[in-house]
């Protein structure tokens, strides 16, 4: 019975715990991003300033402590004082607040501090009258009687209002005006109104509320650098401001609404430059540009704000927190490693089982070699972009040919800025950054050296770019190029750095010579333009960097399958090696000469994409193909041809088989440098045979040699599969057509997958 009672109250006492910790999770807040909070000082003032009534004012600043005044005298009935009116509002205000109004006042002449006290017997008081309008209604009225006991300025009599809850519905443009009389009743006396002294001496109107709420936001570019802006929606615009300072903390926990420990401040306002970037309406932003590239996850835009009528002693009169996320890179929809991993251990299987149901299992020493092949595919497989992710678009993209608008609207496509130049130079920036002044430079440097070799343009896309940054660029700063907007981030979307401030060079054939992020030197700029009539970035000899990868897999191709009698009568010279060479650089051909030709040809530049994903399709027929039967109709037909052009006893002593094995080797390692460098033919060879005489002979020179090499990657294929004499040679008699049809079997999904990638690559840049 102990027992049980003991376990009844254990479990009661962890019932208790999950209950409360529930009941915390629940209460426990959460900031998710998009949470805005302001804390704001609600003590507003209008400070009355001016030596004398005539030239008092109603103003937003503190005053300079020069004191005013206005003498009344006694007897003299109600005075007038003044009626002075504030600048007029240039933000509505819209609140419900407490108002009231103080002045000061002090006897001024002889007879001393007690000299109104000590009359007897008659009406010795001194009243104030006041009395506010908002925008011509008014709001307030009080009126303040006391006996002033204080001869001195510095020790006025304070006369304050009633402290009255008053309902402000102000539009820009409309203006407080504030109406002080006075009576004086001390007989014998000359009482000052006083203003414009110290704290409680100044005098004007004390408004306790919330007048206005500020707006901030914050935006993250492609680089991940914070661009950010504050509307300074205070009653009287940016004349209410004294100063402003940001920080950027993160990142944060989701129950953090903010964080103390100075590691985790990312950057801050010190040393930014503030950009007023004029927005719709009439209106203008502060903005700033980052430098530091942000860590991911939550993070706070925290700024302190103080205002020209702020307490003295208090650091920030408007304090706001926004919460944003710093993103990482689009990883995409599905992930390569794990989906091509699991797919090309599964082709083993597909590849297995289909023999199996044929009773044409191969024996254990090909199937060893084919696990193996397996495994050496999968660094190439799982080497893939993400499913739709960032990745897709490379460092020497192909960009869309989109449309951008000049400051009258006026579109312009991006192929049509090149104005018959061999390189189109785009400048990158978002509104109200600080890195065009950097920019300019570089590019009126870039300009000067190669003016009439370029086409330069400046570009404003992301944060809701309009035309008037596109007027505002042009007039802050020394550009004798032209600018556009890229609306809704048409543009930039399909370049390396995204929307973010940055530098690109562009060829004719609408590749990414050369990009980097904020900025470039001219130095960088030049290298890049002179580059691209020698194949810009890319490189002869890119095949051998396949070698290591796609080519260890491509060695089960590559196995000898018979070996060769030594001929009586001896061929030329270095013909069998050349033959090897020619039908491997034919393979490579054969994929990418449909590109190389409609890059080379008048057709639109965003067709290119849909030839792309044909391109693809192509290649998901050849795998589909080779795993029926052993090899593509395109290599064995090629392969074929090229074995009739060589001399006759060469014929007989090489069958054609091995010259169809050498174009399909090719042919695969043509389509492993798609995916490894896509640009090589486009920019390699198009954009060198579009730029001149001089660019049509290193374009020719170019392809020829990409080709030889090429061949010769694959030449060096077949000379590693002959190392291994016996060995090698068994297992290739033994299972050279089931490595060819696992190629296949391997190579299909990584197609697929590709196929789907440029088709969601088209659907981002809105071509489809």
């Amino acid at each position: 019975m102990r027992q049980r009672n003991l376990a009844l109250l254990l479990l009661t006492l962890l019932v208790g715990v999950m209950a409360t910790s529930m009941v915390e999770a629940i209460e426990d807040p959460v900031y998710e991003p998009g949470f805005v909070e302001w804390d704001i000082q609600p003590h507003e003032r209008l400070f009355v300033e001016g030596l004398n009534a005539e030239e008092a004012v109603l103003q937003r600043q503190r005053t300079d402590n020069a004191v005013g005044s206005q003498p009344v005298n006694s007897g003299a009935g109600i005075v007038p004082i003044f009626s002075i009116s504030s600048e007029p509002l240039q933000n509505p205000v819209n609140a419900t607040i407490n108002m009231t109004v103080f002045m000061s006042a002090y006897i001024d002449g002889v007879g001393g501090p007690q000299w109104c006290e000590r009359q007897w017997g008659v009406d010795k008081d001194f009243t104030m009258i006041f009395s506010v309008d908002a925008g011509g209604i008014p709001v307030y009225d009080a009126v303040v009687t006391q006996v002033v006991n204080t001869d001195t300025s510095n020790s006025a009599m304070n006369f304050s209002g009633a402290r009255t809850e008053v309902a402000l519905s102000m539009k820009a443009g409309d203006v407080f005006t504030l109406s002080v009389s006075a009576q004086n009743n001390c007989a014998g006396s000359t009482i000052q109104v006083q203003w414009g002294a110290f704290e409680q001496n100044s005098g004007g109107i004390v408004m306790e509320g919330q007048l206005y709420e500020p707006k901030a936001r914050v935006v993250v570019d492609a680089e991940r650098r914070a661009h950010i802006e504050f509307e300074p929606l205070f009653p009287w615009g940016t004349d209410d401001v004294k100063s402003t300072k940001w920080e950027l903390w993160g990142p944060l926990a989701y129950d953090e609404k903010f964080v103390k420990d100075e590691d985790l401040i990312m950057e801050t306002s010190t040393s930014r430059l503030r950009i007023d970037r004029p927005v719709l309406d009439n209106r203008t932003v502060w903005a700033w540009s980052g430098l530091v590239s942000l860590t991911p996850g939550d993070a706070n835009l925290e700024f302190c704000v103080q205002t020209v009528s702020g307490d003295l002693n208090s650091d920030c009169h408007a304090f706001g927190i926004i919460r944003f996320e710093v993103e990482k890179s689009d990883d995409g929809y599905l992930s390569s490693t794990l989906v091509l991993s699991l797919t090309t251990v599964s082709s083993l299987f597909g590849f297995m089982f289909i023999a199996a149901r044929k009773d044409d299992l191969p024996p254990p020493p090909v199937l060893i070699a084919i696990f193996v092949m397996m495994l050496v595919f999968i660094p190439t497989a799982i080497g893939q972009p993400n499913l739709g992710s960032n990745e897709l678009i490379d460092d020497n993209a192909r960009i869309l040919d989109t449309e951008v608008f000049d400051a009258n609207m006026q579109p312009q496509l991006i192929s049509e800025l090149f104005d018959g130049k061999d390189a189109l130079i785009i400048a990158v920036a978002l509104p109200g950054t600080q890195n065009v002044a950097e920019q300019a430079s570089e590019l009126n440097k870039t300009f000067d050296l190669i003016g009439n070799d370029v086409s330069i343009v400046h570009l404003v896309s992301g944060m809701d770019a309009t035309t008037t940054d596109v007027s505002t660029l042009k007039n802050n700063y020394n550009m004798t190029w032209d600018s556009y907007v890229d609306l809704n981030e048409t543009f930039t979307m399909s370049t390396p750095n995204g929307t973010s401030d940055s530098i690109l060079v562009l060829d004719k054939t609408m590749r990414v010579v050369y990009s980097n992020a904020p900025s470039a030197s001219s130095e960088e700029i030049i290298d890049a333009v002179e580059s691209i009539r020698s194949g810009g970035s890319t490189s002869l000899g890119s095949y051998f960097s396949l070698l290591f990868g796609p080519g260890i897999f491509l060695l089960f191709l590559a196995l000898q399958r018979e070996k060769l009698e030594p001929m009586e009568e001896p061929l030329p010279l270095g013909i069998h090696w050349g033959a090897i060479v020619a039908a491997g650089g034919a393979g490579i051909a054969l994929v990418n000469l449909p590109i190389l030709v409609a890059t080379l040809a008048p057709v639109p530049t965003n067709s290119l994409f849909w030839i792309d994903f044909a391109m693809m399709l192509w290649m998901l027929e050849m795998c589909v193909v080779t795993a029926r039967r052993g090899s593509p109709y395109e290599a064995d037909f090629i392969g074929k041809v090229i074995h009739n052009l060589f001399p006759e006893k060469f014929q007989t002593w090489r069958d054609h088989e091995e010259m169809q094995r050498d174009v399909m080797i090719g042919v695969w390692l043509g389509w492993f440098g798609w995916f490894a460098f896509p640009s090589l033919f486009p920019q390699g060879v198009a954009a060198s045979l579009l730029s001149g005489f001089i660019g049509i002979l290193f374009g020719t020179i170019g392809l020829v040699m990409i080709l030889l090499l090429g061949g010769a990657v694959v030449l060096l294929l077949r000379l590693i599969g002959s190392i291994g004499g016996s060995i090698t040679l068994f297992l290739g008699e033994l299972g050279s057509e089931d490595y060819a049809r696992f190629s296949g079997w391997c190579i299909l999904p990584v197609a697929l997958w590709a196929a789907i990638n440029a088709l969601l690559s088209m659907m981002n840049n809105g071509i489809i």
